[in-house]
């Protein structure tokens, strides 16, 4: 997560610990994997679109058989 103002980043280990500090933090984007532990990429996607969040996030992903792609506004960008 890179964290407005601040040239750096703010790594977390799980999608549940990323869910708690971007309500902390005025972060300018959001960077996921989408096989987080405790909270998959995709469901933070979501989660944290439908609570309001604008951040644009950028999903990354090693996994070549993506079969539930967002098709809708959850991401700004996927790289496969």
């Amino acid at each position: 997560m890179a964290h407005a103002g601040k040239p750096h980043h703010r790594g977390v280990h799980d999608g549940k610990e990323g869910s708690e500090r971007i309500k902390l933090y005025p972060y300018e984007l959001v960077v996921l994997d989408w096989g987080l532990p405790g909270l998959p990429g995709l469901k933070y996607c979501r989660s944290y679109r439908a609570a309001g969040g604008t951040t644009p996030i950028l999903m990354l992903t090693g996994k070549s058989d993506i079969t539930q792609r967002p098709m809708d506004s959850t991401l700004e960008l996927m790289i496969i």
